[in-house]
């Protein structure tokens, strides 16, 4: 089995860490990167040494150092996104905003937890007078900062895929808050991750019934109902969703795609076209329109809406892809080279750059590029079969145990509507 990069079991390298640790949360960066220097010696590939490495080669201003930890430690996790955060705080302490400000996207599209990215991109909105991004993002930075410290973390390790850590710590803070809505929603992300729907399916409809009008919480119920093939249920919880913020475009955004899948594609390309009225640079909504227009069989139009994407998002792999599956069409040297470069970069998700490289395997094999084209087909599909870090057989079966142990006894509480009783665990 391969090593964890990130936890490599020795005693010794986890005293070492824990003390580098605590020179960085007392601001003694030199010492803290003394210390990660003699610890990267030996393992050179851990994640919690190069991201701290990076941090406090920052705040000693080696810029070019900390850009240096952080590419590395993205070649070992490629969608961590607080290594993505960091990235942008290099470039925003090197004024390089506009580079900076591509960072935090990426880093909030990883990570929605992510409170420092949220607050640089709504300055960012402002002061570029985006108002419908600028008001999104005010959302999740009030979300953010109302949540407990525990949640915030827990939020994160979820978001990098340590999975028994983050059920481990959500459960401890379920078992003395048994009806907080968000923990709730962690808990039922966790066993969406795992496989299991119909528990994160109750999870959700109880914590909706907790809180009616949090529409972070029914927009996560509605997927969890639309991964199950419930669509009368899931355009039912979008409709209430687009009632209850009719000037939301994320939630109008979401109703036109169910409309879309439903068959009404005249209909969801005149909400996309209302959604882009509003906000022009909502590249994603651009990019749905596109495949409206596509079914439709309007190719020239659906061209058009993923080129406006890509302009707007230039890494935006989707795009690209979608270009690449209409079969008819033929990248120019321009789109053929920006694809290139975009494969290239270290600071790219894996979901993104999969896009790319299909793109480029379709494109390549159109002008009889054979063997470039073969190159990316294979590198995209190895990055489809890089499996999320899923802990054991053994392990799952437990947490299934557990999930079941906590829904069956806070049922109880629910229903009773005690809402100071303690859930009595025993394990």
């Amino acid at each position: 089995m391969k090593e964890d990069k990130s936890y490599i079991k020795d005693p010794t390298l986890s005293v070492d860490l824990s003390e580098a640790t605590q020179a960085v949360k007392e601001n003694r960066f030199e010492d803290a990167l003394s210390l990660f220097e003699i610890i990267l010696k030996d393992h050179p590939d851990n994640i919690d040494a190069l991201y701290l490495a990076s941090v406090s080669s920052r705040y000693l201003k080696k810029f070019d150092d900390s850009q240096k930890y952080i590419e590395h430690l993205l070649l070992n996790a490629p969608d961590m996104g607080r290594a993505y955060q960091e990235l942008g705080h290099i470039n925003r302490d090197m004024k390089n905003d506009e580079k900076a400000v591509i960072n935090y996207r990426q880093a909030c599209e990883l990570n929605p937890a992510l409170l420092a990215s949220w607050k640089m991109l709504y300055q960012y909105f402002v002061k570029n007078k985006n108002q419908p991004a600028a008001d999104h993002a005010q959302q999740q930075i009030k979300k953010l900062e109302s949540l407990p410290a525990a949640l915030l973390y827990i939020d994160q390790i979820l978001n990098e895929g340590r999975l028994g850590l983050a059920e481990r710590q959500c459960r401890a803070f379920l078992k003395k808050n048994p009806t907080h809505t968000y923990a709730m929603s962690l808990l039922s992300e966790i066993a969406n991750r795992l496989g299991y729907f119909d528990d994160a399916e109750f999870l959700l409809e109880k914590a909706v019934e907790f809180k009616p009008n949090d529409g972070d919480l029914r927009m996560q119920y509605a997927a969890i109902l639309r991964k199950k093939q419930k669509f009368a249920k899931t355009m039912e919880q979008v409709n209430i969703l687009c009632d209850q913020y009719p000037d939301n475009p994320i939630y109008q955004a979401q109703k036109a795609s169910e409309i879309m899948q439903n068959g009404d594609h005249l209909q969801a390309i005149k909400m996309f076209d209302d959604i882009l009225h509003k906000n022009p640079y909502n590249f994603s909504t651009h990019t749905s329109k596109g495949h409206a227009q596509k079914t439709l069989g309007k190719t020239d139009k659906a061209i058009k809406s993923y080129q406006s994407a890509y302009q707007i998002k230039p890494d935006h792999g989707e795009a690209y892809f979608s270009l690449a599956n209409l079969k008819t069409y033929s990248f120019n040297t321009d789109e053929l080279n920006s694809m290139r470069n975009q494969v290239e970069r270290v600071d790219l998700s894996l979901r993104d750059k999969s896009y790319f490289h299909f793109a480029l395997a379709q494109a390549c094999e159109s002008i009889g590029e054979y063997d470039e084209a073969f190159l990316h087909l294979e590198k995209g599909n190895k990055i489809k079969m890089i499996k999320v870090n899923i802990p054991s057989k053994g392990w799952m079966r437990s947490f299934r145990l557990r999930l079941m142990y906590v829904t069956r006894i806070s049922l109880k509480i629910w229903v009773a509507g005690d809402m100071q009783q303690k859930i009595p665990y025993s394990f």
